[in-house]
């Protein structure tokens, strides 16, 4: 008998006209973050690939229309629009098939986005075809009106359409299967289309010259086996871990663990020359006396420091936060932080990373969705829902000690909260303007089909290269009648440097572990509260290599908090808390916060 979820796999498949193979891609498609608990992460991944999948078609289109600049934009701009797949999903019945998380329900946008970009991208790994892949997406954003079937592009121009239709109509006709070849009929006339002899090719189902896989059908159908057989090896649910990750069988787990403990506790000598004078003497060969002395006083500068300075983690907080953690998992019968998130080899990464450029910003490892950032966040809510304005902490003669001191406690939240709402609104404008599509973002190069305008290599550093590109971005959008050569143009420009910066390390963040993240950087009890310099001063790599360490420590349990979260900073952040019935945490003892040990159940449940 079928069961409720093998129903809406069937619906599902019907919906997109592919009938999967492998049906763990379409079940894990459509299993959005949050929805299942032994997979936390869920689609996240196979979205991650579907957008890469889209980027491609839409680069075969530009490759083979010969589009402009302003062509590409304009379909690139309809197809990353949140609102288009959330309207396609609810138009084509796609958004019944989903698995949702509870907090986030079937009227999410972003969820709605990820779950069409997952199932695009299942198709794709169960058919590696890429032709199919396209009819598939056509079936998902082509939309009906009147009998008559016409792309939903509403920021494309009419010539656009025109072009791109003559080229989809092709590939419908070319023995497609699945979808009829008057679906992207238009009314009007249509502009002539000349395609390049190239689009029949890619077209052709068979190709002249096949690669020699196989000297005959058999053969190659033994090969497609043995590949779907490999694949559906790596998709069995047995080799993925509850956070979304490959977990290989118990004993190469452990001899991994043990090959990078080995690696962390005994590093090799030539990680050790960075502080010595070793790197000094290769560089002075071939440096001036003057360049030679310069970097010898920074050398030494930098073994001073390193001698003097002591650690944040060995300083009084983060001693005092151990202590209290420490008895809080003995109450609980739960094993200390230095058996979980704070083992020795945690600590280790992390000494080198603060030792490197990361700075005071290594507390995270133990302030991050702590029970003190909780009680930090309980405090800015009611302060919030309190309604205090700044013209009633205003200064007067008839203000007891207590009631001053009162006052600054709630400026300092309120703070907290401006600080807040800034960030996320710097997030967004780093979004929009293309920011988390660039190289350091994204942690890899991501070729779309704007690459087919500048085809030619240019000097400097391409992930450089990126993030200037943002910022030149964002200047067009903000002030796109300022010119380039004007001194307010420097200043400004000089501005959106620094907010793309800062916007970049917000993002990535919250792409990794949710959007509530933020929300739980707060720390008011200690004065450990994370700061725009300090988010700044890292270099790239290291603080890329520091969020890698919060998910290898503990970001299982940062993405459950921050899920949590974001339902208590949506109407926070939107100011519609007066709307809003109050939550549990809001009545919760600060107390009773402070008692529940991090990454605990009952901690978790104080914010759900």
């Amino acid at each position: 008998m079928a069961t409720p979820h093998d129903l809406k796999v069937e619906a599902l498949e019907q919906i997109i006209g592919h009938t999967f193979s492998l049906k763990p891609l379409i079940r894990l498609a459509r299993t959005s973050a949050g929805a299942n608990p032994d997979n936390y992460d869920g689609n996240r991944k196979l979205s991650q690939l579907g957008a890469s999948v889209i980027d491609c078609v839409l680069a075969i289109i530009v490759f083979f229309t010969g589009g402009s600049r302003e062509y590409t934009a304009d379909l690139r701009k309809s197809f990353l629009n949140k609102d288009k797949y959330y309207a396609a999903a609810k138009r084509n019945g796609i958004d019944d098939c989903i698995d949702y998380n509870e907090r986030t329900g079937p009227d999410s946008p972003e969820v709605l986005r990820k779950a069409i970009n997952a199932i695009i991208a299942a198709v794709f790994l169960d058919t590696l075809n890429m032709k199919t892949t396209l009819i598939v997406i056509l079936r998902i954003f082509v939309q009906t009106s009147d009998n008559r079937y016409f792309w939903e592009l509403p920021s494309v121009s009419a010539a656009t359409v025109e072009a791109v239709s003559s080229f989809l109509r092709m590939i419908m006709v070319q023995n497609a299967g699945v979808v009829d070849p008057s679906i992207l009929t238009i009314q009007h006339p249509v502009t002539t289309f000349d395609p390049s002899p190239m689009v029949h090719r890619f077209l052709e189902q068979g190709s002249k010259d096949p690669p020699p896989v196989s000297p005959n059908p058999e053969g190659t159908a033994r090969e497609q086996d043995r590949a779907s057989d490999i694949l559906f090896q790596f998709l069995r649910e047995d080799v993925w871990s509850s956070d979304g990750d490959l977990n290989p069988t118990g004993a190469e787990t452990e001899e991994v663990e043990h090959n990078s403990m080995a690696a962390i506790l005994d590093p090799p000598n030539v990680r050790s020359s960075r502080k010595g004078g070793q790197v000094a003497r290769r560089q002075r060969d071939t440096l001036n006396d003057s360049e030679a002395g310069a970097v010898m006083r920074e050398s030494k500068r930098r073994c001073r420091a390193a001698s003097t300075n002591v650690s944040i983690l060995h300083g009084e907080a983060a001693v005092q936060i151990l202590l209290q953690e420490r008895q809080h998992c003995a109450a609980q019968n739960m094993p200390p932080p230095e058996n979980r998130y704070f083992n020795p080899a945690v600590v280790t990464k992390a000494l080198t990373l603060e030792a490197d450029s990361l700075g005071n910003l290594t507390i995270l490892l133990l302030t991050i969705a702590s029970p003190h950032s909780i009680v930090a966040l309980r405090e800015m809510m009611c302060c919030a829902r309190a309604q205090k304005t700044v013209h009633s902490h205003r200064l007067t003669k008839n203000v007891t000690k207590k009631q001053r001191y009162e006052i600054i406690k709630q400026l300092k939240q309120e703070n907290a909260l401006l600080r807040l709402l800034r960030w996320y609104h710097l997030l967004e404008l780093f979004e929009h303007c293309g920011g988390s599509r660039t190289r350091y973002s994204m942690g890899y190069v991501n070729t779309t089909s704007a690459d087919f305008e500048h085809p030619k290599r240019c000097a400097g550093n391409p992930s450089r290269k990126d993030d200037a590109e943002v910022a030149h971005a964002m200047m067009n959008e903000l002030f796109p009648d300022l010119s380039p050569t004007s001194s307010v143009y420097a200043q400004e420009y000089k501005s959106i440097k620094y907010y793309r910066k800062l916007g970049q390390r917000l993002y990535l963040l919250t792409d990794r572990f949710g959007p509530g993240i933020l929300g739980l950087t707060l720390d008011t009890i200690h004065e450990l509260e994370v700061s725009d310099t300090e988010l700044l001063n890292p270099k790239n790599k290291t603080f890329r290599d520091f969020v890698n360490l919060l998910d290898e420590s503990h970001g299982h349990w940062l993405r459950r908090c921050s899920d949590a979260a974001s339902s208590l900073l949506r109407p926070f952040l939107e100011f519609t808390l007066d709307n809003t019935v109050p939550f549990r945490l809001e009545f919760t003892d600060p107390e009773c916060i402070l008692k529940q040990p991090k990454c605990s159940e009952s901690l978790l449940q104080l914010i759900t």
